[in-house]
């Protein structure tokens, strides 16, 4: 099944000497990524961590302040324009590929529906393989699995490698992913 949900992060890193300039040179990013996301009604936005840490390395000490953007929705092409958009205030730093709940069920409604048959069809095989006229089912599990393949990769790049920074915008390809159903059950011969 081909996976129907982007979810982009987007980050910003700063490190120097005034921590509190850099907070505040990060909130500003972050919060013009958020207004260009949420002028669009197909894209959910959200903030992702943030936080700054002092970094000493000999002699010399800085401040490194990060902040992410999580940006999800069904419309790659408004993801990818927003990836645009925020080129040069945000860097792109993570794609991940995921399904949606409502693809999700209706995959796991239809292979329920073959599991059931590969059922009856196996208990008939059995039931004649032993002589029996008929059979009854006395008990079935059926199981359905997380969702397996692209779904769980996040991909992650430099800036320069994905974002497209006055070039052409990155492609958002999802692949497949692989929704299983598993059945299990019990039989009586008659």
């Amino acid at each position: 099944v081909d996976a129907d949900v982007v979810r982009v992060t987007l980050t910003k890193q700063l490190e120097g000497q005034d921590h509190l300039a850099f907070s505040d040179e990060l909130n500003q990013a972050i919060n013009k990524v958020i207004d260009l996301a949420k002028k669009e009604p197909a894209l959910t936005v959200k903030t992702g961590n943030y936080s700054f840490w002092n970094n000493t390395e000999k002699d010399k000490s800085t401040w490194i302040v990060r902040g992410e953007v999580l940006v999800t929705s069904e419309d790659f092409e408004k993801v990818r324009a927003l990836i645009t958009q925020a080129s040069g205030t945000m860097n792109l730093d993570g794609i991940n590929f995921s399904l949606s709940d409502t693809k999700r069920k209706e995959s796991e409604a239809r292979l329920i529906g073959k599991a059931a048959e590969a059922f009856r069809e196996r208990a008939s095989s059995v039931a004649t393989a032993f002589g029996a006229k008929d059979y009854s089912i006395q008990k079935v599990n059926v199981q359905t699995s997380r969702v397996i393949g692209n779904g769980d990769m996040v991909y992650r790049a430099s800036a320069k490698s994905l974002s497209s920074y006055g070039g052409e915008p990155v492609q958002l390809s999802s692949g497949k992913v692989s929704v299983q159903v598993m059945t299990e059950g019990e039989i009586a011969l008659r």
